[in-house]
């Protein structure tokens, strides 16, 4: 993550052509898990994401998986852990 505040962030990854990516914030939890630990979610495009969902004094970890055609294809990234500004 870059580009982190007290309350945001920017998620950043190597686009791989894939048609979209889903993407994740989480406190605690696996990558697509549920609701239990999850802060914020989404599906883009391509990169970047943004997050306005963090809460100070936090440490998160984002994670980005590629929407394939075929699910079995698509795994979740290597977690990239990080916290908010307030506690670097």
């Amino acid at each position: 993550m870059t580009l982190v505040t007290g309350t945001s962030a920017q998620i950043n990854w190597t686009d791989n052509g894939s048609d979209s990516y889903d993407w994740e914030i989480r406190t605690s939890g696996l990558p697509g898990s549920g609701p239990a630990g999850r802060t914020d979610f989404g599906n883009m495009g391509g990169t970047p994401a943004n997050t306005a969902a963090l809460t100070q004094l936090t440490s998160y970890t984002a994670y980005v998986r590629s929407v394939c055609s075929s699910p079995a294809a698509t795994t979740a990234s290597t977690p990239e852990t990080c916290s908010d500004s307030a506690t670097m």
